[in-house]
């Protein structure tokens, strides 16, 4: 948007912007749940699309130029798709974003490993939008709390994530 707050046909295709991660249930079955902007103007986009290898749901990120044009040095074309795939159903729910003073990028959101059984899942990716290994195991940190004092199987839903001062 302009500072008036009229669309910007400079940006993308006359103001807008349409993304598809190839989903093999259904490609316009992608879902855009959050976004940061990085210092240099370019802009994350974090959601879910439909499994591309399987059915399900996968996380999706991308990274947008200032002009609104796909960022190739984002995971070689823009878009980075995971199916973290901890069982089954598979579904990998986006919930929010961070995108860190260094350039990383913070993906939260839940992931399932069977019905009525899921854990908060935090996924750091560098700047260039690969996984960053260092970060928890092999870049995935998860978080399985369980707080159901029955011992039965619960939901666990992460809704946000921030970023605190360590000093």
């Amino acid at each position: 948007l302009t500072a008036d707050g009229d669309l910007d046909f400079s940006f993308g295709s006359g103001g807008k912007v349409r993304l598809d991660f190839g989903g093999v249930e259904d490609p316009s079955d992608d879902e855009l749940v959050d976004l940061g902007l990085e210092a240099d103007g370019r802009i994350v986009l974090f959601g879910s699309t439909t499994g591309t290898t399987t059915l399900g749901r996968d996380f999706a990120a991308a990274r947008l130029t200032p002009t609104g044009g796909l960022d190739p040095t984002f995971d070689g074309d823009g878009k980075f798709v995971i199916g973290l795939d901890l069982g089954d159903p598979d579904h990998d729910n986006a919930k929010d974003l961070l995108v860190e003073p260094s350039g990383a990028i913070v993906l939260a959101g839940d992931a399932d490993r069977a019905a009525n059984d899921s854990d908060f899942v935090l996924l750091r990716l560098r700047h260039d939008g690969t996984v960053d290994t260092g970060f928890g195991l092999f870049g995935l940190a998860l978080v399985a709390p369980n707080l159901d004092p029955s011992g039965e199987k619960r939901f666990d839903r992460l809704g946000s994530v921030a970023l605190a001062d360590r000093g």
